[in-house]
């Protein structure tokens, strides 16, 4: 075993550590001679073994350190994944209720200075919103019935294009575009462009949905 006091007597020990100078000059002073079979080391490497379970236990702490940072490393890239896996859904919410919010401002884009229109196919009720500051032959009324739309709303002249142009939006499911005149409450009338499609509402209702706007004073007919 390596000596690690030098007062050791030499007969117990097989173990020397000195410098080959340093070990003949204590051959003088020892009590008994140095054996035969004893190891004689270097003192250049002596340091590791006067300490080497220091040295050990230090590399063991070391290793035991890395491993624990190796864990918070991982354990923080791990959170910051989560946060930004957070922050993208958060976006896409943000982005959705903006595109919805974009969409209910079109829609009141379009509503403005206009009239919607809605006829439900099955009962023959046409539901009115007058947002074109319009002064209607209906005026305070927002339900009519069929035939009332027509007669007090649309010219007479167009009651045939408008009723088979429905008629075509029904059975075809395609989306129409007319021009013609509407009723006002003096009763003169204006030219409008009429913009119509079919559609099925979440009750299963088939309905003709519309937007009706004045025809620009350039474009009148």
């Amino acid at each position: 075993m390596p000596i690690k006091n030098i007062q050791t007597s030499t007969a117990q020990a097989n173990t020397y550590i000195f410098n080959r100078k340093a070990l003949y000059e204590a051959q003088l002073f020892l009590p008994d001679p140095i054996s035969k079979n004893a190891i004689i080391l270097n003192e250049d490497i002596s340091f590791y073994i006067r300490y080497q379970d220091t040295i050990q236990d230090v590399f063991f702490i070391l290793l035991i350190l890395s491993f624990i940072f190796a864990i918070l490393i991982y354990l923080i890239s791990k959170e910051k994944k989560q946060e930004l896996l957070d922050t993208q859904k958060n976006l896409l919410k943000l982005q959705k209720k903006f595109e919805k919010t974009d969409a209910v401002l079109h829609n009141i884009e379009k509503l403005s200075n206009a009239i919607y229109w809605e006829l439900d196919i099955e009962d023959s009720k046409v539901f009115i919103i007058n947002a074109a500051n319009l002064e209607l032959g209906f005026i305070d009324k927002t339900i009519l019935s069929y035939d009332d739309f027509f007669n007090d709303f649309i010219h007479p002249n167009n009651f045939y294009l408008l009723k088979e142009s429905i008629k075509t939006a029904t059975q075809e499911n395609v989306k129409i575009e007319i021009k013609h005149n509407i009723l006002l409450q003096d009763s003169s009338s204006i030219q409008v462009i009429n913009t119509f499609h079919n559609i099925h509402s979440s009750d299963g209702v088939k309905k003709i949905i519309g937007l009706i706007k004045a025809v620009p004073v350039d474009d009148l007919e």
